[in-house]
């Protein structure tokens, strides 16, 4: 869908970034690793009774100013696939605020009342991590020809087609050198494909893919959500430099892996990974699913193993959202 407003991806790796709303995105930063959208206070992990909140920046690529514009957003249990805002763990709504012309604005989204996660919504979680799903639109009740709108409930988003959705989709998992050797267990959701009307019909496969890119603001504002973590004054968040884990031995630097974890995949009824298969007619529309990790040997404390799973069709394209998992091994 054209316009002018959007979710910008990247913002923040080189000033603004280099989104300028065009979909489907081509930059090397995933869409669902979205900078432009996290969780007030804690970037994208809820804590039990916190008082959390939704923040999104949108941004206006025309040459006039976007009045009325307001945003809907929406925290999900991790995971691939179709999500819908029916599946959603909590709904969120900002008020309206005006974007000048070539520029942005920060959004606060709110639950009715002020969400404090309760320890039931976050059971399905590890430890507490979100997928958060923003859509941004003029209201129509002060915009006589607004741009967007609302995402019913029934319908699945659309972050990787739409300008005015975005995304991020970041699991972080620390692991204790001393059992970096065993398996590790990353649960997360499978959100299914509607049986009709979609256009992925099957069959479908899951596939799980090292990531070898640097760091990029999305997964390093996703760490420094957590505490025992620096950063180098001197580099701040630019080009993924300066992020330290602090360790009692002083700050080791987080380094990416070149070496790729084993992966197996555990979810009730499908096969193994990269195996076609066909979803049920009666299917859920959420399967709980586990991914089982085996990191490289010897893996160093302040090594980052950061791997991608997705949902994809017989063709090769994506299904929904893909989901980027972080291992990080600490003392």
């Amino acid at each position: 869908m054209a316009g002018n407003l959007f979710i910008p991806i990247d913002f923040g790796l080189n000033g603004p970034g280099n989104d300028n709303g065009n979909r489907p995105w081509q930059g090397p930063q995933a869409f669902y690793d979205n900078s432009s959208i996290w969780l007030d206070p804690r970037t994208n992990v809820a804590h039990v009774g916190e008082a959390t909140h939704v923040k999104v920046r949108v941004s206006n690529r025309g040459t006039q100013k976007m009045q009325a514009v307001t945003v809907q957003a929406w925290s999900f249990v991790p995971g691939i696939g179709n999500m819908s805002p029916s599946s959603a763990i909590q709904t969120f709504e900002s008020g309206i605020g005006d974007i000048p012309a070539g520029g942005s604005l920060v959004f606060t989204c709110d639950a009715s009342p002020v969400w404090h996660p309760s320890t039931a919504e976050l059971a399905k979680t590890t430890n507490g991590h979100m997928c958060i799903i923003a859509n941004c639109f003029q209201s129509d009740e002060f915009v006589p020809d607004p741009e967007g709108g609302p995402v019913p409930n029934p319908v699945p988003v659309n972050p990787e087609g739409d300008q005015h959705q975005g995304q991020r989709n970041i699991q972080i998992v620390q692991v204790q050198q001393a059992a970096a050797s065993e398996p590790q267990h990353v649960h997360y959701s499978t959100y299914t494909p509607p049986a009709s009307p979609t256009p992925h019909t099957g069959p479908y496969l899951v596939s799980a893919t090292h990531n070898l890119r640097d760091l990029d603001p999305a997964a390093i504002l996703a760490l420094r959500g957590h505490e025992g973590f620096a950063v180098d004054p001197d580099s701040g968040i630019v080009n993924g430099g300066g992020l330290n884990l602090i360790t009692s031995e002083g700050l080791r630097r987080i380094l990416p892996s070149t070496e790729p974890p084993a992966f197996e995949l555990r979810v009730p009824n499908l096969p193994g990974l990269d195996e076609m298969f066909h979803f049920a007619e009666d299917r859920p529309a959420m399967i709980d699913s586990e991914m089982v990790v085996q990191l490289p040997r010897d893996a160093e404390v302040g090594s980052l193993h950061s791997f991608d799973i997705s949902l994809k069709d017989d063709k090769g394209y994506l299904v929904g959202s893909g989901l980027t998992v972080m291992m990080l091994v600490t003392e």
